[in-house]
């Protein structure tokens, strides 16, 4: 008798369940998958652009403003024209997530590459942030529309707690957004 089946009968386990169990595990665990560092893009054809990405895992004490800048000072300035940081109201912490919205498909790829295992927190935090797919608004007016009649507008709120709209690099007053469409703001923020 070798070393493991001496083991096997010492426990009190027989060959024959020891191979029961172990084809029982061989016919029903699914297949492993490959790990995928970044999602697929939807196949070629006509579909909605997608560049709304959600980050996760935020430090919970960074605001709006500074995630603004820790984008920009990984060269996304100008490339992004919305974000969300979701507050709580009483701690006026953030709930470590936002919404972020590329002006250019192509450069979410990008964006997502710099983010997902981003660490480079400039207030010590052990988190590490994650990227994925906002769901389901897509899109700088979708979110637009998403939260015009939002709760989250109304005017006691203040604005560093509230969705960002920016056109050409630069944050866009609350009034600016809400009232008008995107392609009006965009035609007002001409130099």
């Amino acid at each position: 008798m070798n070393a493991a089946a001496a083991a096997l009968d010492a426990a009190g386990i027989s060959r024959q369940s020891l191979d029961h169990l172990l084809n029982h595990l061989s016919t029903s665990a699914p297949a492993p998958q490959p790990v995928r560092l970044l999602p697929a893009l939807p196949a070629p054809g006509p579909r909605a652009p997608r560049t709304t990405v959600m980050l996760r895992n935020l430090p919970n004490n960074y605001t709006r403003n500074m995630v603004c800048t820790m984008m920009d000072k990984e060269g996304f300035r100008g490339l992004y024209d919305f974000i969300y940081l979701p507050i709580d109201f009483r701690s006026k912490a953030n709930l470590g997530y936002a919404f972020i919205n590329l002006i250019d498909e192509p450069k979410v790829q990008q964006f997502w590459q710099t983010f997902d295992g981003y660490t480079k927190w400039v207030l010590p935090s052990a988190k590490v942030c994650s990227v994925s797919w906002s769901g389901p608004h897509q899109g700088q007016q979708a979110h637009i529309d998403r939260y015009r009649d939002s709760p989250i507008m109304h005017g006691s709120v203040p604005d560093e707690f509230k969705p960002a709209i920016f056109a050409q690099g630069r944050v866009l007053s609350s009034c600016e957004v809400w009232k008008h469409d995107v392609v009006m703001l965009r035609l007002e923020c001409q130099p």
